[in-house]
């Protein structure tokens, strides 16, 4: 019946249920499909992100796509760590495509240097900065790699100054961090917290509290 709305719902429905890899990856593949997302690279970046961490990512053009969108977004950190992933994995079997995902990952692991090398002058400006823009961008920065305790921190101080240009997406990146922090109450609730225009972002919060959740043995009230 071509119901698109309706298909989605229903695999909604089952990974709130049976929170399996295989139908997380047909509910994402609904999203990369979406109009909003084609057209805002953060957007689709935050799909990926959903979908690596629920291992709904099989293909070898996600894992590259994810790598070349975490590079043009300023996070070769986490560029590095889907294409090591990948490599892992084996999913780069053609040589073309394996070809290109080595030169990434080669200039992700020159970019991640210098990144993390301005982090400490991006903290510093961060304090002394009027609105919570700086304290974000230090805080997605320390999501990228992985540095959780760290993230959380500096972004709970980022929407607490506020004058943020998206404070919507900045809760949804404080609910990641501190799912990966291990504090899954606290990363409930900043799911809970976003509210926002953007479908995108709004639907993401609503799945990663389903991932939260799921991660537990409980069911997310929907």
């Amino acid at each position: 019946l071509n119901d698109e709305q309706c298909l989605t719902r229903s695999f909604e429905r089952l990974v709130t249920y049976y929170p399996k890899p295989e139908y997380w990856q047909n509910l994402i593949t609904t999203m990369y499909n979406t109009k909003e997302a084609e057209n805002n690279d953060s957007d689709m970046l935050n799909i990926y992100r959903l979908a690596s961490d629920v291992g709904a990512m099989k293909q070898a053009h996600e894992y590259a796509d994810m790598a070349q969108l975490s590079l043009e977004l300023g996070f070769p950190g986490e560029a590095q760590r889907v294409l090591e992933k990948g490599f892992g994995e084996n999913v780069f079997t053609d040589q073309h495509v394996r070809e290109r995902a080595q030169r990434l990952l080669d200039k992700a692991k020159k970019e991640s240097v210098i990144d993390q090398a301005s982090l400490p002058k991006l903290a510093q400006e961060a304090q002394s900065a009027s609105t919570g823009e700086k304290s974000v961008a230090l805080g997605t920065g320390y999501l990228s790699y992985q540095k959780y305790d760290q993230a959380v921190t500096a972004l709970q101080q980022g929407i607490e100054k506020g004058g943020l240009k998206d404070a919507a997406a900045a809760k949804l990146m404080l609910g990641i961090a501190q799912l990966k922090a291990g504090n899954k109450d606290a990363a409930v609730k900043s799911f809970h917290d976003v509210k926002t225009e953007d479908p995108v972002v709004q639907r993401l919060a609503s799945l990663w509290s389903v991932r939260a959740h799921s991660q537990s043995g409980t069911v997310a009230s929907r």
